[in-house]
């Protein structure tokens, strides 16, 4: 059975061993399943498949096709492959544009690769998303932070991390960018215990 959600089992079984380019692989081609699988749907379906029918199911698969490219994106990040990542978060996003958590991803693997502008702009479209004062938004807030910083804006990293540190302080990212600011600021024993824990 080569289906999209078989191709999708192998690649996490793959990732999950550390066998990044075979995961990369099956996602690959759950990827290059996925419409063969809805046009055979659809032909196989005759009149009782209508347009609207249609339209539901290609949303459908695109958005789990989106989740395949975060998968592939994320094994390439852990791979080192930065640049592979943000290509997989960039197809992403453009079948799933209302998801926050790709956007997140997309603008850190962005600031691993030093192209902070493009990385503020991913994660203020991940923060936009996300109600305000929501715990999701806190690991956001925190990467923007770290990108800010990098950028030479203190403040505006000061005002991110903190926001970032009341909302959740566990989260790594929000840890990590309120000890660069503790660093900043003099706050060298604070900062020590929390990059400590990272």
């Amino acid at each position: 059975a080569n289906s999209q959600v078989s191709y999708m089992s192998l690649g996490d079984v793959h990732a999950a061993r550390k066998e990044y380019d075979l995961a990369i692989d099956a996602y690959r081609k759950a990827v290059e399943v996925a419409p063969l699988q809805l046009a055979e749907y659809k032909r196989t379906a005759g009149t009782y498949f209508d347009q609207t029918t249609y339209d539901l199911m290609r949303r459908a698969a695109d958005i789990v096709t989106a989740g395949v490219h975060v998968k592939a994106g994320q094994v390439s990040v852990a791979k080192g492959d930065y640049a592979g990542g943000v290509d997989a978060f960039k197809k992403a996003a453009g079948l799933a544009p209302n998801d926050s958590a790709t956007f997140y991803q997309l603008g850190a693997a962005q600031a691993r690769l030093g192209k902070f502008d493009e990385a503020g702009t991913a994660l203020d479209n991940a923060i936009g998303m996300e109600t305000a004062g929501s715990k999701k938004a806190a690991p956001y807030l925190g990467a923007r932070s770290l990108v800010r910083r990098e950028k030479g804006d203190r403040e505006g990293a000061r005002a991110d991390a903190g926001q970032a540190f009341a909302l959740n302080p566990e989260a790594e990212f929000v840890r990590e960018a309120w000890a660069a600011v503790g660093l900043d600021d003099g706050r060298y024993e604070e900062a020590i215990r929390l990059l400590s824990s990272l």
